[in-house]
């Protein structure tokens, strides 16, 4: 698969862990995508209101906001949202609300970052 297909793509990395967060944003720039960062679910829905992004990546546990309920939030805010991928470090993470929300899918942390990039190409290719 070609990754230069993130080339141009404005993706929103949503995490409480900064570095994380940093090594997240600095993967998918060598890519070529544009990445805004946000520390929490509030955060990064103040950012939708106001940027246009091609697909979200959000961690589920957050304090605050978590994942799901970001989710709902943007599902109640915009009818043509962006499609959002969620990421947990807990292999036991199967919400069934974020399924009926839309999730468009699941990374586990640290899981491959390539895998990743596959799941976020795939995601822009198909938002739907």
């Amino acid at each position: 698969m070609n990754y230069s297909e993130l080339k141009g793509v404005h993706i929103l990395v949503v995490d409480d862990e900064p570095i994380l967060l940093d090594t997240l944003k600095e993967h998918l720039e060598l890519e070529g995508a544009t990445v805004s960062t946000a520390s929490n679910g509030n955060e990064a829905f103040e950012l939708l209101k106001n940027h246009g992004f091609n697909v979200i990546l959000s961690d589920v546990r957050m304090p605050e906001c978590s994942g799901v309920e970001l989710l709902a939030k943007i599902r109640d805010f915009k009818e043509s949202a962006p499609p959002v991928v969620l990421m947990s470090a807990f292999s036991d993470i199967s919400d069934k609300r974020a399924k009926e929300l839309g999730a468009r899918g699941m990374f586990l942390k640290p899981e491959n970052i390539k895998y990743l990039k596959e799941l976020l190409v795939e995601t822009i290719n198909n938002p739907f």
